[in-house]
């Protein structure tokens, strides 16, 4: 059960366009409808792809290296 007021419906299907019915209100005691009609879209799907690499000094070609006196 929704309390009265003001609200914003979604109606989405996969292979059709998202409809998005706003100002959609609802009284008390009083039936409400909507009608979203969907129309056909692309199948589409989203990936998203990362990754981290290692942050590699390139605009210097010194090598420092600490060495004890065992090395």
């Amino acid at each position: 059960m929704l309390n009265p007021g003001t609200y914003s419906v979604t109606v989405s299907l996969m292979g059709f366009k998202t409809v998005v019915l706003n100002d959609v209100v609802l009284n008390a005691g009083v039936p409400a409808s909507v009608r979203g009609v969907l129309e056909p879209g692309e199948v589409a799907e989203t990936v998203l792809v990362s990754a981290a690499s290692e942050i590699v000094q390139t605009q210097s070609s010194s090598v420092t290296t600490t060495l004890n006196t065992r090395s």
